[in-house]
């Protein structure tokens, strides 16, 4: 007699089963820590624009989106993968821009959001308490 029988059916299923359910978690963490590049490199977009606008202007921006010509610094809300939505708050002298994650990257508790300042000083905030030096890497 040839073939497989429904037993030995059902038991390749269930070592499919539990192999996927330890394989998805683990890569589901590997592709959020990935995502984390686009919030990193906006970031030091937004901090190379603005000196370029402070040395032009001689004041740093809030405004993201307006061109330079109109004392902006033409760039988009979102990052370029749509992972995070950037901003910047004026502080003084200075400024402190911020990345949030939108939609599935919200699942990334252990850096939850990146920020930067005007000197260029780089913060993470996270479940992790030394969240700084783990996600700007």
């Amino acid at each position: 007699m040839r073939g497989v029988t429904l037993i030995e059916l059902l038991v390749c299923t269930v070592v499919l089963a539990i192999l996927a359910a330890l394989a998805i978690p683990g890569y589901r963490t590997h592709v959020l820590r990935a995502q984390r590049s686009d919030a990193r490199g906006a970031l030091l977009r937004v901090l190379g624009n603005e000196e370029r606008h402070f040395l032009q202007h001689g004041r740093y921006t809030a405004d993201l989106v307006a061109p330079p010509e109109a004392g902006g610094l033409g760039m988009a809300q979102v990052t370029e993968l749509q992972f995070y939505e950037l901003s910047i708050r004026l502080t003084g002298d200075g400024y402190v821009a911020s990345a949030m994650p939108l939609g599935r990257q919200r699942d990334d508790t252990g850096c939850a959001s990146f920020s930067i300042d005007e000197r260029g000083t780089r913060t993470a905030m996270g479940s992790d308490p030394q969240a700084t030096s783990h996600c700007w890497r």
